[in-house]
């Protein structure tokens, strides 16, 4: 059951305060997981356009902590193509699939990380 889910039942349960419990928690966490979220990617995306400029010929997923779906792009290589914006790691509704078996199936193409709220890999060039 999601979250929400979860609020709807005990809304119907009659505890109307449940989406306020909800938020008040969203205002305390909500901040920095935006911020972290918002530095990995910028970081990552500049770095990918630098390396475009400078004919790196593809990028490495390179993997910095141990979430099972990070293990799974750990080391994937594409090419940087002949736009900055047409190669991505996972395309959109693409499902990864990590060990044990859980799917992640992100709703846009993932060019770089992160891939999910608490991923903080990179990526790494590769010139040949």
């Amino acid at each position: 059951m999601d979250i929400f889910q979860a609020a709807m039942t005990e809304i119907l349960a009659g505890n109307l305060n449940v989406f306020d419990e909800l938020f008040d928690g969203w205002k305390n966490t909500r901040p920095e997981e935006f911020s972290k979220w918002e530095t990995i990617r910028t970081t990552n995306l500049m770095t990918k356009a630098t390396w475009f400029f400078n004919e790196v010929k593809g990028l490495e997923w390179v993997r910095l902590d141990d979430n099972p779906f990070c293990k799974t792009l750990d080391g994937k290589v594409i090419e940087m193509g002949a736009s900055c914006r047409g190669s991505h790691f996972v395309g959109k509704n693409e499902e990864v699939v990590s060990e044990p078996a859980k799917v992640l199936k992100p709703s846009w193409n993932v060019a770089t990380p992160p891939l999910y709220g608490d991923c903080e890999c990179m990526i790494a060039p590769i010139k040949d």
